[in-house]
């Protein structure tokens, strides 16, 4: 089964983002500096200022911080990945690909060159609305648009993923 397809900035962003959303290490940094800093601020009224105006303050800034700090913390995660793929040349990573897929492996031809990989060395297959993520490494994979597979890759793909 064969496969073109265009990838660009915005395919690169979208599998990073997902791959952060999902990533139980990025979700633990999350927890952490979610909770801390609030934490933090209840704790310095008992410290700094003990009236009741010191107690509100904080409990606003506590708040305020529990309540914002994710969409700040994966903007910043955005703006980094876009800030990395806009360095240098990456002319493998965007442009024409090539998907070739069978039983025994999966190809993908490039500007840059071929990539092979044997379905027993891909890790995981994520399935989201919009793309079929092929994980040959725990940060990398092959990023597929649904909109530009053919219904038979497509269920391929998602045997594949029941399989893994």
């Amino acid at each position: 089964m064969k496969s073109t397809y265009q990838l660009d900035l915005q395919d690169y962003l979208n599998f990073q983002m997902n791959h952060a959303a999902n990533s139980p290490a990025v979700k633990k940094a999350l927890l952490i500096q979610r909770f801390l800093f609030p934490i933090i601020m209840l704790a310095l009224p008992l410290f700094i200022d003990s009236s009741i105006f010191g107690w509100i303050v904080y409990t606003i800034f506590a708040a305020g911080w529990l309540i914002f700090y994710p969409k700040y913390f994966y903007g910043h995660i955005k703006k980094n990945a876009k800030k990395m793929l806009q360095e240098g040349d990456d002319c493998s990573l965007y442009g024409t690909h090539e998907l070739t897929i069978t039983d025994q492996e999966i190809i993908e031809k490039s500007k840059n060159g071929e990539t092979r990989h044997n379905w027993e060395s891909i890790q995981k297959i994520v399935d989201t609305p919009s793309y079929f993520y092929i994980y040959n490494s725990n940060v990398s994979g092959y990023i597929i648009p649904k909109s530009k597979i053919t219904q038979e890759i497509s269920v391929f793909l998602q045997n594949k993923k029941a399989a893994i």
